[in-house]
């Protein structure tokens, strides 16, 4: 009697470590592919238009620089609590939040979550495509690089430029340098490139 309940004690805890080993191995398998994204950024920011064709144009002043580029953008990626499939960007005390994301070959792509920014509304746009799919936002491991994108409409963002432009006539000029500059386009994109 002794020698069989050692034998179902036995079977019993070979059962339980096999079942718990399994469970480690799936874990390890399953990685947070968020983790490797985690940390601080920098590098550039460009603004194009986008024409009726919906193709990205790069405007440029009167000596063929890009009219709206800022070369010293820093950002911290970091991971929504809670939320497996999610991750913030502070750049400049705006949150933007990178969702439904999917991992890739290498690394991961996203879609960005429809945000105010700079008092616009911002709704994601494609920047990265891994085989057939198309994302607002990836980060590639091999490079260390982030890059994500958004457009906002040009009337959402002259509003937000140039708030007093009915009592600051300085403004009201420059807001109709830029609508002139704008007037043929519907939105404005940013795209972000950025690496570790």
């Amino acid at each position: 009697m002794k020698k069989k309940l050692r034998i179902v004690l036995y079977a019993t805890l070979a059962g339980i470590m096999t079942l718990t080993s399994c469970g480690s191995e799936e874990k390890e398998d399953n990685p947070d592919v968020r983790d490797v994204a985690v940390g601080g950024y920098s590098g550039v920011s460009e603004f194009y238009v986008l024409n009726s064709d919906n193709e990205l144009v790069v405007l440029t002043d009167e000596d063929g620089e890009p009219f709206m580029k800022n070369e010293n953008v820093t950002l911290t990626v970091s991971k929504v609590e809670g939320v497996a499939n999610a991750i913030h960007i502070l750049c400049d005390g705006d949150t933007f939040t990178g969702e439904k994301i999917e991992a890739t070959s290498n690394g991961f792509g996203f879609d960005m979550a429809t945000t105010t920014f700079e008092g616009c509304e911002a709704i994601g746009y494609d920047v990265a495509t891994v085989g057939s799919t198309h994302y607002n936002g990836a980060f590639f491991n091999e490079e260390n690089e982030f890059k994500f994108g958004y457009k906002v409409s040009t009337e959402d963002l002259l509003d937000s430029l140039y708030p007093n432009i009915e009592t600051d006539e300085e403004e009201a000029v420059a807001a109709l340098v830029t609508a002139a500059l704008l007037d043929d386009y519907d939105f404005v994109v940013m795209i972000f490139d950025v690496k570790k």
